[in-house]
């Protein structure tokens, strides 16, 4: 989905630097971001933006809008799906198969947001420089993102979803699954942020702070998993 939407962008705005996490042998997305950008510093311009390969859209104004949001204010994160802290996920992406909304919450305006969602986000390459993905508690392939903006807010650096429409996956077939993986970097978010935030807000997961709690919930989680297995 992305390439042919990536021609349509102008070429002397952009570098696109693609990155085949299994021909690198990478063990996360931290991981083979971190590296990746490290590899290629020469190649970067002043902001970045990762996205996911399901990700396309009909124009490029987003872009312009990244860049106006950031040259603005340089210190935030941008996204286009988000949680905020009263446990609304909000985004304007789409289906690209159906052209129908994907979460219930539609936004007309620039939002504060707890998290950002993985897909496709932004930021400068100094406030990269300043927090890096963690990856250590971000070891496998899920939530680098959501601790990126909790990490951003012990700087002082908040997290934003701007109004654009694009699309996010052909359909909504496969749904949501928050595997063991998912779930073990939850338990080490939680710990890592318990004595800042009482809760620990994902796009897709929402789980407490309190060591109790948080064990509790995870766990209901998992055999909630192995029934469905």
């Amino acid at each position: 989905m992305l390439l042919p939407s990536f021609s349509k962008l102008n070429q002397s705005l952009c570098n696109l630097i693609l990155i085949n996490s299994k021909e690198r042998g990478y063990r996360s997305a931290a991981q083979a971001y971190n590296r990746t950008i490290e590899q290629h510093k020469s190649e970067l311009g002043d902001i970045l933006v990762f996205c996911h390969q399901d990700i396309a859209f009909d124009n490029t104004s987003f872009l312009n809008n990244i860049i106006t949001e950031l040259s603005h204010d340089p210190r935030q994160i941008l996204g286009f799906a988000g949680i905020r802290d009263d446990g609304h996920v909000v985004s304007n992406l789409k289906y690209h198969e159906s052209q129908t909304f994907i979460t219930r919450n539609q936004l007309k305006e620039k939002t504060r947001v707890a998290a950002v969602d993985e897909c496709c986000f932004a930021m400068t390459k100094d406030t990269f420089h300043l927090l890096h993905f963690d990856e250590k508690v971000c070891n496998h392939w899920h939530l680098y993102a959501v601790e990126l903006c909790y990490n951003a807010r012990r700087n002082g650096i908040s997290s934003y979803i701007i109004p654009d429409e694009m699309y996010h996956k052909k359909n909504g077939d496969g749904g949501l699954y928050c595997d063991k993986h998912f779930l073990a970097t939850t338990w080490r978010l939680t710990r890592k942020y318990h004595k800042e935030h009482r809760y620990i807000y994902a796009p897709c997961y929402v789980c407490s702070t309190n060591i109790f709690q948080a064990a509790i919930k995870i766990t209901r989680t998992t055999i909630k998993n192995l029934l469905k297995q």
